[in-house]
């Protein structure tokens, strides 16, 4: 192990008796190769030319005790202490000004302290030096990491912030007003992006199209995804028919197939279209939760029979028809609701469970007295009231179709 190197500092009057002490600190050295030492540097040069002190440790000879030399001290303190460099102080043996500048890189003694122990105190001082220095360079090193990490995660954040604002743009800023109908919908990601999408469109003068779809999975994958999946929109075809729900999950599902590569992306869907002058509504549905049509006494789920998008080339899908009657609602939601209710504290916990059933129920009984929109607006409150409510598992998001009051009116 190379021999260390001492910095001595002291006012320039007292150098040469520091030079002569060093010697005798010297030769009480603990270890078997002796010390080296710098020629003596004056307080004052110390503070104006830090580079100046360089070494393991200092050793710093204090023979006057005025105001001015305290304040010189304190300084070079801290600008040992900023550079993590030891000392050795020696103060007047009738000053206690100093006391308080011990620490566990500074030892404070009186400049008639035995050699044997001033020795052994720069010793202990300069042998652990190395393991400082090499400490505070991977601390160095570390925070450089840390800078280049925090820029990367700041990128990461704005990037996130752009998807969510591009997606913002495939997703209906309001509901249309369509005469004899209302829509309302709860949507909420459980990130900057959602794996969930919606829309409800009117084709002609009578038919309103709608779906939700759901990607699987979370974060930028799934919501890049819902960016093909708002196609899967019923609509007018070119030579004018109506494409309905099942031929557009089916023209849907076989744009996927072309397009998957050896990520295998999937996803669900449910989409119709409701007859505004009828209430009759037809609807199909791609691997989602069945859309529930609830009444006052009776909640009912709408099967349909399909395969998951982006997952068989030949997938075939069902339509299913009915009149939504004046007194139901049409909930088609994401599977995100599943695990939006926990169980109340001690039953018996599971991943998921049907209490959002209830909370579905209670926007029909809600819109007996206030708008669709009003009642969904309760819905999103109890979904605060929660417990985890601010760290929600998944994508949640349910559109609701009713018959307008007058329409409802009319039809009685």
């Amino acid at each position: 192990m190379p021999s260390p190197t001492v910095t001595l500092i002291a006012h320039a009057d007292a150098a040469p008796e520091l030079r002569r002490r060093w010697d005798r600190y010297a030769d009480h050295w603990p270890a078997a190769t002796r010390p080296r030492a710098s020629e003596p540097v004056d307080l004052a040069d110390a503070l104006c030319e830090p580079h100046t002190v360089t070494g393991a440790a200092v050793l710093l000879l204090l023979a006057d005790d005025d105001p001015a030399t305290r304040a010189g001290v304190l300084k070079l303190i801290d600008l040992l202490d900023a550079r993590m460099t030891p000392a050795v102080v020696l103060t007047p043996a009738d000053s206690s000004h100093y006391d308080d500048l011990a620490s566990d890189r500074v030892i404070v003694m009186p400049d008639a302290a035995d050699p044997a122990a001033v020795a052994s105190a720069l010793h202990a001082l300069a042998a652990r030096q190395p393991a400082v220095v090499a400490l505070l360079d991977e601390l160095r090193t570390v925070r450089r990491f840390h800078g280049g990490l925090q820029d990367q995660m700041d990128r990461l954040q704005e990037e996130l912030q752009l998807a969510a604002h591009v997606q913002r743009q495939f997703i209906p800023r309001s509901l249309p007003a369509i005469e004899g109908l209302e829509f309302a919908v709860l949507f909420r990601p459980c990130g900057y992006v959602s794996g969930d999408i919606y829309d409800v469109a009117r084709i002609d003068e009578r038919l309103t199209g709608f779906f939700v779809a759901d990607a699987v999975g979370h974060g930028v994958p799934a919501a890049l995804m819902t960016m093909v999946l708002s196609k899967a929109m019923p609509s007018i075809d070119d030579d004018g028919s109506i494409v309905g729900p099942a031929e557009s999950l089916r023209r849907l599902n076989s744009s996927l197939m072309k397009r998957t590569g050896r990520v295998q992306t999937f996803a669900t869907a449910a989409c119709g279209v409701i007859d505004a002058r009828t209430g009759v509504v037809t609807i199909a549905g791609a691997g989602h939760p069945p859309p529930l049509r609830i009444s006052q006494s009776t909640t009912r789920p709408i099967e349909t029979e399909g395969c998951l998008l982006g997952v068989f080339d030949d997938g075939m899908y069902n339509e299913v028809s009915f009149r939504l009657e004046p007194d139901e609602i049409l909930v088609i939601h994401s599977d995100g609701f599943e695990t939006a209710f926990p169980d109340p504290p001690g039953e018996h916990k599971n991943h998921a469970n049907a209490r959002y059933l209830d909370h579905f129920r209670e926007i029909r009984d809600h819109r007996q007295h206030r708008s669709l929109e009003q009642a969904v607006g309760e819905l999103a409150r109890s979904l605060d009231r929660q417990s985890g409510s601010l760290h929600q598992i998944d994508d949640e998001t349910a559109l609701v179709i009713a018959r307008a009051r007058e329409a409802a009116r009319a039809a009685a």
